[in-house]
């Protein structure tokens, strides 16, 4: 698990000054300026300096209520900076779960950096007198901006924060991302409980990523009487899987975990078949890609992973957000997305039903079991963590399908023995 830097700390001793003594009220309201609403033509992405896709932050081609705003939710999003995508992706999602609510949002830029995330969620509370703020999507930018709002008593949740102290650092913090080590404890509960593995081999990158949730995967595993037969990592710039197919060759494991990109999954998998491997494939956040649909049946048909957003997926709530998302941007959104309109959902559904403090806001998130989005149920645990278990799905022709508890022996692979795994 990553530490936070030196700074950051630092930063956090430095945040009661900066935060100021007391919540300031917000200036008098300016006068109504009219604005002219884009036409129904969606805009295509563009370019950065540099050639780095952008998608422009524009207002849904859809009619908002007529209602006047009521509650105020802020964002706290990298709109500038090497990031600045995830955070343009995430404003636009944002915007779409507020178009027909009575919600006014008010966007910060934190540009990536912790020291401006600070200054940003300040100005939101003090100047923009909001009631909830959801953002920072680093776990490093958010540690600041959390003392803060945590110091002026405002409740901060994170969408895509996947460190779990940052939770910790208040009881107005909240994270909405699924732990890591969650996804890897998941994944060993599917391979000894469904796919009733005895051993499994790990492949994974060297990186934060892949060795936390290998090891979640390999103290579960263990724990329920599984064997890890055997661990093989490699250099992420630069992979070779020649050699790491033919020792899983060698291990003979009834199933093969793979926390990795998708693009790597699309080269190890073909070799696993080429040297005779048959085994359960399981994977981590991250497969849902174009480019494994694509293999086919023959090379990752029945693999199982798990997958908190599905744009796939049949459910209504996710069939809604993908379509509107589509007709208002020209293109499907990621989990990034899908998270930052789950949050913002979230706390409309709870103006819906009265909140209008953030006092009001807080309760509700703490006993926000009520509320289902696109990437599953709100649940938090006293510390403010989700814990909301991993959506597990299977890849199955040219379609994704949830997996069950037992899972629809169909979506199994082809070759796998359900009633009788080789010993």
């Amino acid at each position: 698990m990553r530490s936070f830097p030196l700074a950051l700390i630092v930063l956090c001793g430095a945040v009661w000054v900066v935060a100021g003594c007391a919540r300031q009220a917000p200036p008098p309201p300016s006068p109504p300026v009219e604005r002219e609403r884009p036409s129904s033509v969606v805009e295509k992405p563009t370019s950065l300096p540099g050639g780095e896709p952008t998608t422009p932050i524009v207002e849904p081609p859809l009619e908002p209520a007529a209602d006047d705003h009521e509650s105020r939710i802020g964002l706290l999003l990298p709109l500038t900076g090497t990031r600045s995508e995830l955070g343009r992706r995430a404003a636009n999602a944002a915007r779409l779960a507020v178009i027909d609510d009575p919600i006014e949002l008010f966007v910060r830029d934190t540009a990536g950096d912790p020291f401006q995330a600070v200054l940003a969620v300040k100005e939101l509370i003090t100047v923009d007198d909001v009631d909830c703020i959801v953002g920072p999507l680093l776990s490093e930018v958010a540690v600041g901006a959390a003392a803060v709002a945590e110091a002026l008593s405002i409740p901060l949740l994170s969408p895509t924060a996947t460190d779990p102290r940052v939770a910790g650092l208040g009881q107005n913090i909240f994270q909405m991302n699924v732990s890591t080590a969650a996804q890897g404890t998941r994944m060993a509960h599917i391979a000894a409980d469904l796919f009733l593995c005895r051993s499994v081999a790990i492949v994974h990158a060297n990186t934060s990523y892949g060795e936390t949730v290998s090891d979640a995967f390999r103290e579960a595993f263990e724990g329920a009487g599984g064997t890890v037969s055997g661990t093989e990592s490699y250099a992420s710039a630069a992979p070779i899987f020649e050699p790491i197919a033919l020792r899983i060759k060698e291990l003979r494991p009834d199933g093969v975990f793979m926390p990795m990109p998708a693009s790597h999954v699309a080269r190890l998998t073909p070799l696993l078949l080429f040297h005779d491997v048959h085994a359960a494939l399981l994977g981590s956040n991250g497969w849902v890609s174009d480019e494994l649909l694509g293999l086919g049946d023959q090379y990752v048909g029945g693999a199982v992973f798990t997958a908190p957003f599905n744009e796939h997926a049949a459910d209504p709530a996710t069939r809604f957000f993908v379509r509107r998302y589509r007709e208002a941007y020209g293109g499907s959104p990621d989990l990034v997305a899908a998270y930052a309109y789950d949050c913002v959902r979230a706390l409309v559904h709870f103006a819906r039903d009265g909140a209008d403090s953030p006092a009001a806001f807080r309760e509700r998130l703490v006993g926000g079991l009520d509320f289902v989005g696109t990437t599953g149920p709100m649940v938090f645990d006293e510390n403010g963590r989700s814990v909301a278990e991993p959506r597990v799905v299977s890849l199955h022709g040219t379609g994704v399908y949830p997996v069950g508890n037992p899972p629809a022996l169909e979506l199994l692979p082809f070759w796998f023995d359900w009633e009788a795994p080789r010993p």
